[in-house]
Protein backbone atom coordinates (compact mmCIF):
# COMPACT_ATOMS: atom_id res chain seq x y z
CA UNK A 1 0.00 0.00 0.00
CA UNK A 2 1.42 3.59 -0.71
CA UNK A 3 1.61 6.12 1.48
CA UNK A 4 -0.44 9.29 2.06
CA UNK A 5 2.67 11.16 2.34
CA UNK A 6 3.62 11.90 -1.03
CA UNK A 7 1.70 13.89 -3.35
CA UNK A 8 1.67 13.44 -7.57
CA UNK A 9 4.08 15.54 -9.44
CA UNK A 10 5.40 15.42 -13.07
CA UNK A 11 8.73 16.53 -14.69
CA UNK A 12 8.92 18.47 -17.85
CA UNK A 13 10.70 15.90 -20.38
CA UNK A 14 7.85 13.01 -20.31
CA UNK A 15 4.51 11.96 -19.09
CA UNK A 16 6.05 10.55 -15.97
CA UNK A 17 4.15 10.35 -12.77
CA UNK A 18 6.84 10.82 -9.54
CA UNK A 19 5.79 10.96 -5.84
CA UNK A 20 7.06 13.95 -4.45
CA UNK A 21 7.47 13.77 -0.57
CA UNK A 22 4.53 15.64 1.27
CA UNK A 23 6.34 18.03 3.28
CA UNK A 24 8.41 19.22 0.23
CA UNK A 25 5.23 19.47 -2.11
CA UNK A 26 3.44 21.86 0.45
CA UNK A 27 6.75 24.12 0.01
CA UNK A 28 7.70 26.21 -2.91
CA UNK A 29 9.35 25.06 -5.45
CA UNK A 30 11.37 23.71 -6.72
CA UNK A 31 10.13 20.28 -6.08
CA UNK A 32 12.06 16.73 -6.50
CA UNK A 33 10.73 13.48 -6.53
CA UNK A 34 11.47 10.41 -4.30
CA UNK A 35 13.65 8.99 -7.04
CA UNK A 36 15.75 12.31 -7.60
CA UNK A 37 14.08 13.74 -10.95
CA UNK A 38 13.00 17.50 -10.38
CA UNK A 39 9.31 18.17 -11.13
CA UNK A 40 7.70 20.97 -12.60
CA UNK A 41 3.84 20.10 -11.42
CA UNK A 42 2.91 19.07 -8.17
CA UNK A 43 -0.99 17.98 -8.27
CA UNK A 44 -2.60 15.65 -6.68
CA UNK A 45 -2.42 12.46 -4.07
CA UNK A 46 0.50 9.75 -5.60
CA UNK A 47 -2.07 7.32 -4.34
CA UNK A 48 -4.77 8.50 -6.67
CA UNK A 49 -5.44 8.90 -10.62
CA UNK A 50 -2.27 11.47 -11.00
CA UNK A 51 0.17 9.15 -8.85
CA UNK A 52 -0.26 5.62 -9.55
CA UNK A 53 -3.30 5.78 -11.36
CA UNK A 54 -1.82 7.38 -13.76
CA UNK A 55 -1.13 5.61 -17.65
CA UNK A 56 2.57 6.27 -16.76
CA UNK A 57 4.05 6.44 -13.23
CA UNK A 58 7.49 5.99 -12.32
CA UNK A 59 8.68 2.89 -11.27
CA UNK A 60 11.36 4.23 -8.71
CA UNK A 61 9.04 6.48 -7.32
CA UNK A 62 6.70 3.22 -6.81
CA UNK A 63 9.34 1.25 -4.97
CA UNK A 64 10.06 4.17 -2.86
CA UNK A 65 6.89 5.57 -1.63
CA UNK A 66 6.05 2.28 -0.72
CA UNK A 67 8.67 1.62 1.45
Amino acid sequence: MTSPSHAAGRDQESELAHAVPREAADGPPPWVAACGTPVAVVQGSWAGRRGLGSAHPCPECARLAQA
